[in-house]
């Protein structure tokens, strides 16, 4: 069965907005995020935007789905995430010969997690709250054009703006974060890169998803 991400992207969008929009109507516990455990289970999609070694694909081109589980405890700022992505990335601004080659990444990272509620004088009881993070981990690269796989170094930086949207322990999330990864031998129509002993490319990613705090 050929798993579909545009589908995907639309049915996160449409949950994510929805209940942003009825926000009104969930009830809050002062003083507590929701839920009785530390752990949140996410999933996302999105849609990395590529910046270097090349950044002349089109938008649609470039596609992402995103799993993590997240440690925050009650009454902390600080927290953990345990954070997985598959990216399907393509370049159409490519030459002819390269159209259609894709390269897919497979990224896994431990991610610190550093509310700012505090610092912005967000209330306990606010729907909203607004998480930063850095992460540093590992990245496989698979270019279409042959078997060969690229290790790689990832690192992110990000910011999650969450929005409470039901039982007090279901949020909607929005995602902006700059990733790099050091080592990168492909290209993005998945062309090999000459080794300069300094490779490395890097993107901005947007996502949204949905956490659940268990």
């Amino acid at each position: 069965m050929k798993f579909n991400s545009n589908k995907f992207l639309l049915i996160i969008l449409l949950v994510a907005f929805s209940g942003v929009e009825s926000y009104a109507q969930c009830y809050k516990t002062v003083g507590s995020r929701g839920g009785s455990s530390a752990f949140s289970l996410e999933i996302g999609a999105g849609m990395p935007i590529l910046i270097s070694p090349t950044n002349d694909s089109k938008f649609g081109d470039n596609k992402k789905v995103e799993l993590g589980l997240r440690y925050l405890p009650e009454g902390t700022n600080f927290g953990l995430r345990g954070y997985y992505s598959f990216a399907g990335l393509s370049d159409s601004g490519a030459e002819p010969s390269d159209h259609g080659n894709k390269l897919k990444i497979h990224r896994v990272e431990l991610q610190g997690i550093y509310m700012l509620d505090d610092l912005l004088g967000v209330s306990d009881g606010s729907i909203f709250e607004l998480e930063s993070y850095i992460g540093l981990g590992a990245g496989l690269g698979k270019s279409s054009r042959n078997d060969a796989t690229n290790k790689m170094i990832a690192t992110t930086i990000g910011l999650r703006p969450r929005f409470l949207i039901d039982d007090n322990r279901l949020h909607a999330y929005f995602d902006t974060s700059y990733g790099m990864l050091f080592n990168q031998r492909f290209g993005y129509a998945g062309e090999s890169i000459p080794d300069t002993g300094s490779n490395s490319g890097s993107m901005l990613h947007f996502s949204v998803g949905l956490s659940y705090r268990l």
